[in-house]
């Protein structure tokens, strides 16, 4: 898939985020992640894999392990409400 010219402000935003992610995860150990900011954490690479999969099929089926993923692990961390954390 060709990808379309950049947009105004779109390539600003995407290197703002990268950039913000670079930073928390220079910051963070395991004990910094509370459950707000693990939650927002996950909604931000589910929000990203969401708008990347408006690129096309092929991309949102190859994005798909990463909704897996976050849904995982919102279960393994007991952030999901519909069941209870898994045992460590």
């Amino acid at each position: 898939m060709k990808l379309s010219p950049n947009l105004p402000g779109v390539e600003h935003y995407a290197e703002m985020t990268a950039e913000n992610a670079c930073h928390r995860a220079d910051a963070a150990g395991p004990e910094s992640w509370s459950p707000a900011a693990t939650d927002d954490a996950l909604d931000a690479i589910d929000t990203l894999t969401e708008a990347l999969s408006a690129l096309g099929p092929d991309v949102a089926a190859a994005l798909t392990p990463v909704t897996a993923a976050t849904t995982n692990a919102r279960r393994q961390l007991g952030l999901d409400d519909d069941e209870p954390a898994s045992p460590p």
